[in-house]
């Protein structure tokens, strides 16, 4: 794979055309990698304003710019939002490796939900998905 320059400020559009703007970097410390974008839509779109989203590397294109991401306008803003309150975690019982984050009282009425960890982006103020809700709407039983 060809290296490419991840710029703070680089501009980023979807598929459909909605621009935005690349804002951060999540990085995984001890594989020092880059793993998601922080991209927030252009001030000039409305309500959306501030909404940054957290945008899987592999979801971008960051070979030229603008950053191409594999959304449309409304998948991206699809990718934020409250799917349910933090509940409890499952853990490999010899390895004590997390291999799910469960969570409780989401909108498709179950009591529980159960989110692969390799979906899951961070926990900073509660815990970040990587996922659209659509996507997560389809891992409910």
């Amino acid at each position: 794979m060809a290296e490419v320059t991840l710029a703070i400020g680089a501009a980023a559009a979807c598929r459909d055309g909605f621009p935005g703007e690349l804002k951060g970097l999540v990085v995984e410390p001890a594989a020092r990698a880059v793993t998601h974008l922080v991209i927030e839509p252009e001030r000039d779109h409305g309500p959306a304003r501030g909404l940054a989203r957290l945008v899987p590397l592999d979801h971008a294109d960051a070979s030229a710019e603008p950053i191409r991401l594999r959304y449309t306008e409304a998948e991206f803003k699809d990718l934020d939002g409250d799917v349910g309150a933090f509940h409890g975690l499952r853990v490999d019982p010899d390895s004590g490796q997390i291999r799910d984050v469960l969570l409780k009282r989401h909108p498709w009425g179950h009591a529980e939900l159960a989110i692969p960890i390799a979906k899951v982006s961070g926990f900073a103020e509660g815990v970040q998905l990587s996922i659209t809700k659509h996507e997560v709407k389809a891992l409910a039983p």
